[in-house]
Parts: C-alpha cells; sequence; structure tokens
C-alpha cells in the first residue's frame, strides 16, 4: 500500500509528463527496510519540471517519502556518468511505471567509472561525520542509522574499486565480507542495531564499530573515534564533518562556546 499509493498520487498530477516512477532503496530489498526507513522514489519525467510543479509533487507525497526528480534526459546524463544514483536505479530498484524510454535506459548497466567510486568512498566518511553529530544531540536511532550506512558505503567502495561490482542487499554485502574474511560481524551488528534502535550505550557502540571498521577498510589512519567523542564532552555541539587527508582520518567539531561564538576543533 505504501508503495502503490504515489503512483496513483503522481498520475494525477504530472498527468503524461510522467515518465516512470522507480522505488529504490531499502524498500526495493525485501527484509532491508528499517523501521523509521524512508520510501525513496525517483519521479522520472518526460522534461524538467518548473520550481512550481516539483513543489506540487513535493507536497502532494506525504509520509516519510524522499522523491528524487529527474527528466529522462538528466537520467541519461547520470548514467553515461556512472552516477551512483544510476547504479542504484539499474541494480537496486523495483518499477512502478516506465515508459518504453525508461525502460530502454533502465536496461543498460551504467558504467563504473571514478565519479561512482569517489562517490561512495566520501559518503562513508561523511555518513559518519553524520552518525556523530545525531549521537551527541541523543538522537540516537538516528546515529545508529548513519553508522550503519557509513560501513554499507565503505564496504560498496572497496568491492567497486577491487572487484568491479556494488553490493546493495545486506545480503550481498554480508557475502562480500566473508570473501574477505572480514567485517561480517560488525556489519551484522550495525544492522541490528539500525532495526532495533538502541540507547546511548548501543548508539556509541555502533559508531565506535563503525568508525574503526572504515578506517581499516579504507586504508586509512588517525584518531579514533572514542577520542573524538571525548573531545566533543561537555561542548555545544553543533556539527560534525569527517574526511581524510594525507591517508589520515580527520574529524572535524564544529560548536558554540561560552560567548556564543563559533569555535572548531580539528583531531586527526
Amino acid at each position: 500500500m505504501i508503495i502503490a499509493s504515489p503512483l496513483v498520487v503522481l498520475r494525477e498530477v504530472l498527468g503524461e509528463k510522467l515518465a516512470g516512477l522507480i522505488v529504490f532503496g531499502s524498500y526495493a530489498r525485501p527484509g532491508d527496510a528499517a523501521p523509521g526507513s524512508d520510501l525513496n522514489l525517483a519521479v522520472i519525467t518526460r522534461e524538467p519540471l518548473s520550481v512550481r510543479e516539483k513543489a506540487g509533487v513535493y507536497s502532494s507525497l506525504v509520509g516519510p517519502v524522499s522523491p528524487l526528480i529527474v527528466a529522462v534526459g538528466q537520467l541519461g546524463e547520470l548514467w553515461r556518468a556512472g552516477d551512483f544514483i544510476a547504479h542504484l536505479l539499474y541494480g537496486d530498484s523495483v518499477a512502478l511505471y516506465a515508459s518504453e524510454e525508461v525502460r530502454r535506459l533502465l536496461a543498460e548497466p551504467p558504467p563504473l567509472t571514478a565519479r561512482t567510486k569517489n562517490y561512495l568512498r566520501r559518503h562513508s566518511l561523511a555518513a559518519l561525520g553524520i552518525a556523530f553529530t545525531e549521537h551527541l544531540a541523543g538522537r540516537w536511532v538516528d546515529s545508529e542509522n548513519y553508522s550503519y550506512r557509513a560501513y554499507r558505503s565503505a564496504v560498496r567502495y572497496l568491492e567497486a574499486s577491487e572487484r568491479g561490482r556494488i553490493p546493495f542487499s545486506d545480503r550481498e554485502v554480508i557475502s562480500a565480507l566473508v570473501e574477505r574474511g572480514v567485517g561480517a560481524a560488525t556489519y551484522r551488528r550495525l544492522r541490528s542495531l539500525r532495526r532495533l534502535g538502541g540507547g546511548a550505550v548501543e548508539s556509541r557502540d555502533a559508531l565506535e564499530r563503525s568508525f574503526e571498521g572504515v578506517k581499516k577498510l579504507l586504508g586509512l589512519r588517525g584518531v579514533s573515534a572514542g577520542e573524538a567523542l571525548s573531545k566533543a564532552e561537555g561542548l555545544r555541539v553543533g556539527d560534525v564533518k569527517v574526511y581524510e587527508e594525507g591517508g589520515m582520518v580527520k574529524v572535524e567539531i564544529l560548536y558554540v562556546d561560552e560567548r556564543g561564538g563559533l569555535k572548531r576543533i580539528v583531531l586527526g
């Protein structure tokens, strides 16, 4: 029901301009969606929409829905560039509706390019930064979710770089880790925490496991999650960013001091 209703709604909103509606991400994989997962929808149109038309699409979709609005021509460009969204729509999706043009596009595997791999590596570290931020804000479940995403992206990056493939489902990710003889237990734990949720202790456990696992998978050295969390203790943290520089992992903590000024600490 949650998947069927958007198609009816968008046909009413867009009419003949709707060229495709694709579910991608966890809801396209039986058993992988967790409580709180968004329904990711690619809304493919025959031509680019105006700002007002896009607003109409956004306002018509209710509930935990994350729409990606893209015209067929724009999607073709993403496909040729090997953008990660093209890989998701090719290998990790269910088409609720697709015009002939969209079906032809979806039938061709996008190339695995430097753009694909760079995105996965950057996303892994960026997701860790969000996991830190959410943990320090006391949003434990969100932090656990991003710890899981960070580790998954690191595995996908490694598989794409070394084996020319991207594992999408949890089963595929675990299988890839089992083949490598490393990290499968960590991923299973992160998956469990994402699905069941937990408090501060579980959130910190997920963050530390994911952080150290990502460092190992990406071949990085440097600061630990525990060190970064200890440094942030007692601070009014606004944002945390995780990135790499010269083979080292860096953690940047942005916080507000007692005078209301924005300060920054960089670890690593």
